[in-house]
């Protein structure tokens, strides 16, 4: 959950779209119940048919990342490598325990501080402190609860508005932070509709070197600009359009291909002054 940072994991044998469906529908939405929005990435696991059906059912809204852009994810991927760096120092030498150690790992993260929010996700999920194994050690006092349910209610309501108020302050403030600190090393680049670029693809090729291998591939025509930051983007004019992220996308400067020359009637790109007149900008 990006809001309170409550972490659920699931060991499955495999990451199937069956597999990862019946997961989050049995261990999420039967739970927690149905979210409005679902944010995953662009794996085969999440974009196929049975998960589209699950959200159709269930009306939730899908929405993905684009392409070789984990920062686009960055609250998942940050997860990930916290869970990772505490599974590295619980785990047995061959790495088999895994799953059995899940649900400690996770209980751990759930009822930590976090750093950005100044709760645990735990408490923000069930708005009241887990009673824990030190609890009972250390002949802790348990908290005095209403005996009344209506007193219990008017309690609970009033914690979690003053929470989720602070979380929401809390929230803006490092969203704001990492803003300013992304947009200080990051140059603005704008391309028109029609502009010819190179795609950079990071996935290597099994058998061959990656030092070696050329990381660019192209060049692309850009059919569509989607927002500031996100272009359609297609190899030939047979080929199947995409959304590709402003930041894998290079200036191309060159001899263009014999299909690309035999649709623009241009040999060489830029194309000094005959861009305007046959491709219309994204306005327009």
């Amino acid at each position: 959950c990006p809001f309170t940072k409550y972490l659920v994991c699931v060991p499955i044998a495999d990451k199937t779209a069956i597999n990862v469906a019946k997961a989050l529908v049995k261990h999420v939405f039967l739970v927690y119940g149905t979210s409005e929005l679902l944010f995953t990435d662009m794996g085969t696991e999440f974009c196929n048919e049975v998960l589209t059906n699950v959200c159709q059912l269930m009306s939730i809204q899908r929405s993905t990342t684009t392409g070789y852009r984990p920062s686009a994810d960055g609250a998942v991927e940050k997860v990930q490598a916290t869970v990772s760096a505490i599974f590295a120092k619980m785990v047995n030498r061959n790495q088999k325990n895994w799953s059995e150690l899940t649900p400690y790992v996770v209980f751990a993260y759930n009822t930590a501080i976090h750093s950005v929010t100044r709760y645990s996700p735990f408490f923000l999920m069930f708005h009241r402190d887990p009673i824990t194994a030190i609890d009972c050690a250390l002949e802790q006092p348990m908290t005095t609860l209403p005996t009344d349910l209506d007193e219990y209610t008017e309690l609970m309501v009033k914690r979690m508005k003053e929470a989720y108020e602070v979380v929401s302050g809390k929230l803006k403030c490092a969203f704001s932070r990492n803003k300013r600190r992304y947009d200080a090393r990051v140059k603005a680049v704008q391309f028109k509709v029609g502009d010819f670029v190179w795609y950079y693809t990071p996935r290597g090729t099994k058998g061959l070197s990656r030092k070696w291998e050329l990381r660019t591939q192209g060049p692309y025509r850009i059919v569509r600009r989607v927002n500031f930051v996100n272009y359609v983007i297609q190899r030939s004019e047979s080929s199947k359009p995409f959304i590709c992220h402003v930041d894998r996308m290079r200036a191309f400067k060159g001899t263009l291909p014999e299909h690309w020359r035999k649709i623009t009637g241009v040999t060489e790109w830029p194309a000094d002054g005959r861009y305007d007149q046959r491709f219309p900008s994204a306005d327009q």
